[in-house]
């Protein structure tokens, strides 16, 4: 481990360690250092090729190991890779256990791309990282990707054997054998762009991600949201002013050239004891790094066989629940109906002034899209809207004030959309 103390006078200066109360003596004696590669300096891309790409995974080894303590018998390997500034590839990707009679392939790729403004444009990753610079033209302009991950395929058997257990006897052959299939072949397709609000100064980042599970079912997710990086460019400035301008703790030198060993180092000491951060970071209020949340959607699709293999391997649990469903779905309640029907699930009958209406506007909404899906059970999809935003500290004041529950059930439009296209 690289003191944080380097280059600094050790006799007047009471370097990271010690300001938190940490002795040096108590610590263990650090391990020959391991010979890591560096990027190319020359490069400024993420992804620039196949041999470069490889030299990445390998210090990334060494970097799980000397986190570890130890050797980690895992290794990556790539067929291919290439970039430009705006696209990169990745194929074959493979994470090999090799602590054993043979090598054993835990996990498998066939291909990640990607394609986007500036996705493989890795400076102002760098400047943030080594030089605690966060530029504000990385977010003012908008910015689009889309990236696809094919066939990632899970040896869950072969990750389970290496703890001498097998999930057929934990689970059963059926079990066992349905989910080896669910996780043999999956597809991740992400679509996200972000525009940034001149007036409000919002960065508003939204996303779509589908998950295709070899065919037999797939999950959607959907999101938008936004924040106000300036808070976060402020807290950064005032970092760079400790390590970079001040040099407060010696550690400039590791920063700027070798930025992983002080990332480490510092979320180590950060952990070990956390009141170091008030004398230097105190005056920041994290109560200010809110975000607003616009919109929100997931939802789930399968296939007939899908259904069936979960239905029969739920012992007809699947069953007995879609005909409990089927007897509150075969006709309209009214709002009487549906009092009832809470009082059954136990809410409480003298706040039913407060909810009720809410509860029931909601079931009358739903309930053709419930019929729907109780009828022909191919999929759900739930999406949450909040037409002016959702502040996220609103949330944190509902444990001292519950009554805000109802505040945000009254600005938020909820759907339900039975058997959806994912």
């Amino acid at each position: 481990m690289i003191s944080p103390s380097i280059n600094a006078d050790e006799e007047n200066v009471c370097d990271i360690l010690c300001q938190a109360g940490i002795n040096v003596s108590d610590l263990p004696k650090p391990k020959e250092p391991k010979k890591m590669y560096r990027s190319d300096e020359s490069s400024i891309l993420f992804i620039k090729d196949t041999q470069s790409t490889k030299q990445q995974l390998r210090s990334l080894e060494l970097l799980i190991e000397e986190v570890a303590g130890e050797v980690v018998p895992i290794s990556f390997d790539i067929g291919n890779s290439y970039g430009t500034n705006t696209s990169y590839t990745v194929g074959n990707f493979e994470a090999i256990y090799r602590d054993g009679p043979k090598p054993l392939k835990l996990l498998s790729i066939d291909e990640i791309s990607c394609s986007g403004d500036d996705i493989n444009d890795r400076s102002h990753f760098d400047k943030l990282f080594s030089d605690l610079i966060f530029e504000e033209t990385y977010f003012t302009a908008n910015k689009d990707a889309t990236c696809n991950i094919d066939n990632i395929s899970i040896n869950l058997q072969g990750i389970i054997s290496l703890s001498g257990e097998s999930l057929e006897d934990e689970l059963g052959k059926d079990m066992a054998s349905f989910i080896y299939d669910f996780i043999d072949n999956i597809d991740i397709r992400i679509v996200a762009s972000n525009i940034f609000d001149d007036i409000s100064d919002e960065l508003v980042s939204s996303a779509t991600m589908t998950i295709d599970f070899n065919g037999r079912a797939k999950i959607s997710y959907e999101a938008k949201q936004g924040q106000n990086p300036y808070e976060y460019i402020d807290i950064v400035e005032d970092m760079r002013e400790v390590f970079i301008v001040q040099d407060k703790y010696g550690v400039k030198d590791t920063l700027e050239n070798n930025p992983i060993e002080f990332w480490k180092e510092f979320i180590e000491v950060t952990i070990d004891n956390p009141e170091w951060l008030v004398d230097d970071f105190g005056h920041i209020d994290i109560n200010n790094l809110t975000q607003t949340f616009y919109k929100f959607n997931i939802g789930m699709g399968w296939s007939n066989s899908f259904y069936k293999d979960v239905s029969f391997l739920s012992g007809g649990a699947i069953d007995a629940g879609m005909l409990f469903a089927k007897a509150y779905t075969a006709n309209k309640m009214n709002k009487y109906e549906i009092q009832m029907l809470l009082q059954n699930f136990g809410f409480d009958r003298d706040l039913q002034g407060l909810y009720l209406d809410v509860v029931y506007s909601y079931y009358d909404q739903v309930f053709d899209e419930l019929k729907l899906f109780v009828d022909d059970p191919r999929g759900l999809q739930i999406e949450l809207e909040f037409k002016d935003g959702l502040n996220s500290s609103i949330l944190e004041k509902i444990e001292e004030n519950p009554m805000l529950v109802f505040t945000i059930l009254n600005n938020m439009n909820f759907s339900l959309i039975a058997n959806p296209r994912i």
